[in-house]
């Protein structure tokens, strides 16, 4: 669920077909393309005869399926594929910076993640180069602070280039409510902006950063490969993590980010997928 809506998908006798349902569960925009994106800024990527452009929440097409690839907006830009290389548009299908990169991200903080010749760097929304080129891989910034690889390592840095948490990470993911997922001897926990732990390794994978107070997580079971759920930021199991008497995850939660209260689950691979609100929310709202 972003920005209200979801995507849902149809089983096509040679592809599948992609649409979006609003929080409701009803069809708001019909599955007619190949592939979706999430809606950001108003904007879905969709994709269809391979070719990429962007509509908006009533499935009206506001920049023409003309590219390569594309990613989601941020800050007023997204990035597009144009004859094999990456540049970035406005909200008009605009190029705003020329397309010149192997691979490109998403704007955060008023910066995105950019390679070319096989090393990552950041530039600002004129298109300079404001972080190197320099490292292996990278996320964007979030939080003030963005995830680089160096030497097979993962660490932080701020929107200087200054590490503020040195490399010693397997994997990370970005920070986000104060909190970034870190990888240490094979299990998952949570640190803070400081590299303190706060949430000890203890988790075979993170499907989602943390959002509205809640990160979706996976452990390993006794009875099964794994199981999952959502974790507020004290690592207590809040939704999820139960497992069915033939020792299979219970409706698997393997769900979605929150987004405005909502989120979106899977039923454990039976193909349905269901809409859940926040319950941190209805604690808070029972609270007033």
């Amino acid at each position: 669920m972003s920005e209200g809506l979801a995507s849902y998908f149809e089983l096509g006798s040679e592809i599948d077909t992609y649409g979006f349902i609003n929080s409701s569960g009803t069809v708001v925009i019909k599955a007619k393309y190949q592939a979706v994106g999430d809606f950001k800024e108003g904007f879905a990527a969709v994709m269809l005869d391979n070719k990429c452009g962007f509509i908006n929440k009533t499935g009206v097409v506001k920049i023409p399926l003309k590219y390569e690839k594309a990613g989601n907006f941020g800050e007023g830009l997204v990035s597009v594929m144009i004859s094999g290389k990456f540049g970035y548009i406005d909200t008009s299908g605009k190029l705003s910076i020329k397309a010149q990169y192997d691979q490109a991200g998403t704007f955060h903080d008023g910066l995105a993640p950019v390679q070319k010749n096989g090393k990552w760097g950041y530039i600002n929304k004129t298109g300079k180069v404001i972080i190197p080129l320099s490292y292996e891989s990278v996320y964007s910034f979030n939080d003030t602070y963005a995830a680089v690889k160096q030497s097979g390592k993962w660490g932080f840095i701020d929107k200087k280039g200054k590490s503020v948490i040195k490399p010693q990470y397997s994997e990370v993911r970005p920070f986000s409510e104060g909190l970034a997922a870190v990888k240490t001897n094979n299990l998952w926990g949570f640190i803070d902006t400081k590299g303190t732990i706060k949430i000890k390794p203890q988790y075979i994978d993170v499907h989602s950063n943390f959002s509205e107070g809640l990160a979706v997580v996976s452990k390993k079971a006794e009875t099964a490969s794994s199981y999952a759920g959502y974790i507020d930021k004290t690592g207590k199991e809040v939704l999820g993590f139960e497992i069915d008497e033939d020792g299979y995850e219970n409706d698997g939660y393997m769900g979605t980010a929150f987004s405005n209260g909502l989120a979106v689950i899977s039923d454990g691979g039976q193909g349905a997928f269901y809409i859940v609100k926040n319950p941190l929310k209805s604690q808070n709202n029972s609270k007033k």
